[in-house]
């Protein structure tokens, strides 16, 4: 822990958890299944495949014998596959994709939560092979033959094809959570902090799992891409370079963060490139505990976010939870969040007194 020079001791209290309202549970252990929305959102999941269909009732006649099957990066094709084999395979994963989100209403033991993943991941799969088809035969009809039948930017339609995932997602039913305002124990207190003083405090600390998903994703981009790295490169070709490029600063500013408590509030920040990822005023703040969170309760590791509550959740155990104005929730997991929520507490209360600034 890294401390300012007013720095603070930790309050004596045992550290408070939350009950209810740091560990939301669903109102209803059986809600409704076939609901409007999830009715609508698994009837999406069938349009890719009707798309499919459809697409090769009007290109049967038109396509040759065999289609690009797989490509040399944003280059040209390196394998071909009989045109209705590759069809079919792709169409049929289309199918399971539709067929399992139907079969998603007839599920009461799935909870609405992972429903809605299931929903994301089955269109996300039914869309990439749909993009999969249609860019494929789409070039093949296009060039002059197969041979010289270009990717481009093709591969970008390809994987925002994916992103069909979130149609379903969005449509379906949303968790229904309810929160309490009762603690098992006593709220944290705020600290006796005289008026002429301005304190700081901050902790870093380390996720491990973002820093071997950066070496891992810089390894992955050198060797898939080492081929464009060596040789000439078009623009087109620099994209994937970017794109890994990209996904390693995000994980490398994920691996290491800071939590800052001071007379602006709470701040959530990466150590290494100082980029803000979660700032709140003084004035947005409720109330403030210290909890032992699950992150099955948050929505997962990592930077969750919903209509009612978000987190960064990046270790197991303690972490600090704030209940804001508009009614929703923050928590961050980190070390020592006792110490931080009674010092939030006196810069809460310091800034409703205007003993102290509230603004950023």
């Amino acid at each position: 822990m890294n401390e300012h020079p007013d720095s603070i001791d930790p309050p004596s209290a045992p550290s408070p958890t939350l009950s209810n309202a740091a560990n939301p549970t669903p109102e209803a252990s059986h809600q409704r299944l076939r609901t409007p929305r999830n009715i609508v959102a698994a009837a999406t999941a069938w349009l890719p495949a009707a798309v499919m269909f459809v697409s090769w009732l009007l290109w049967r006649e038109k396509l040759p014998s065999q289609v690009p099957s797989h490509w040399t990066g944003f280059g040209g094709p390196d394998r071909f596959t009989d045109a209705f084999v590759f069809w079919v395979g792709l169409f049929g994963v289309a199918v399971i994709g539709a067929m399992g989100s139907t079969l998603l209403l007839f599920l009461p033991s799935v909870r609405t939560r992972q429903r809605r993943f299931a929903f994301f991941i089955l269109g996300f799969l039914a869309g990439l092979v749909t993009g999969m088809w249609l860019t494929s035969a789409g070039l093949s009809l296009t060039s002059e033959s197969i041979e010289d039948a270009r990717l481009g930017f093709g591969l970008i339609a390809v994987l925002c094809a994916g992103a069909y995932g979130f149609v379903p997602y969005l449509i379906a039913d949303r968790p229904v959570l309810s929160f309490t305002d009762e603690l098992e124990s006593e709220e944290i207190e705020p600290l006796d902090i005289p008026e002429h003083r301005i304190v700081a405090w901050s902790t870093t600390f380390a996720a491990p799992i973002f820093g071997w998903a950066a070496a891992f994703s810089l390894a992955l981009g050198v060797l898939v891409n080492w081929p464009l790295i060596t040789g000439d490169q078009g623009l087109a070709d620099w994209f994937p370079i970017a794109l890994n490029a990209t996904i390693f600063v995000l994980l490398v500013g994920l691996a290491r963060l800071r939590v800052t408590v001071d007379w602006r509030g709470l701040r959530v920040t990466s150590a290494l490139f100082g980029v803000p990822f979660k700032r709140i005023k003084p004035s947005r703040i409720v109330s403030v505990e210290s909890a032992e969170l699950k992150a099955s309760d948050w929505g997962g590791w990592g930077y969750r976010f919903g209509s009612d509550r978000s987190a960064i959740f990046l270790r197991a155990g303690e972490g600090l939870v704030v209940r804001l104005t508009s009614g929703c929730l923050f928590a961050v997991t980190m070390k020592d969040s006792a110490t931080a929520a009674a010092l939030l507490a006196t810069v809460r209360d310091q800034a409703k007194a205007h003993q102290l600034p509230s603004t950023s």
